[in-house]
């Protein structure tokens, strides 16, 4: 990965910055930029930077999960297939509320009253647009 021709001085950097980036786009691979001889900074592009976050933020996961499972707090495989079954089995209730001569929409998610949310929604859109809230 650590390649001669990606090591450039911070002065490189300044005067050929648009090539430098071009490379990035064309290769993917990092700069290594450096400041009175010692590597001061790595260039890299955007999508190598966002893959990069991803794996670290999967392996966080992975590594959290594993002490969980070693300090006995997992859950064993045929309690997890009867949460997601239990949890498949639950319906779940939406509600759609339009309000009259106001394009606010609200999506209710279960246990929550529509004359309420209605409620709501429409002093919402009061606050918005006054005039078509009272009109209808």
């Amino acid at each position: 990965m650590l390649s001669a021709a990606n090591i450039k001085s911070i002065s490189y950097l300044k005067s050929h910055a648009a090539q430098i980036a071009e490379d990035l786009e064309m290769n993917g691979t990092p700069f290594f930029i450096t400041q009175n001889g010692e590597a001061s900074m790595v260039i890299e592009s955007v999508k190598h930077f966002q893959e990069k976050e991803a794996l670290i933020a999967a392996l966080k996961v992975i590594a959290m999960g594993e002490k969980n499972r070693l300090l006995g707090k997992g859950v064993s495989v045929a309690e997890s297939r009867a949460q997601l079954a239990a949890a498949r089995q639950t319906p779940q209730v939406m509600a759609i509320v339009i309000l009259p001569r106001c394009t606010r929409r609200l999506a209710l998610s279960s246990g929550v009253h529509a004359q309420q949310a209605e409620r709501d929604g429409l002093a919402q859109c009061r606050k918005r647009n006054p005039r078509k809230a009272d009109a209808g």
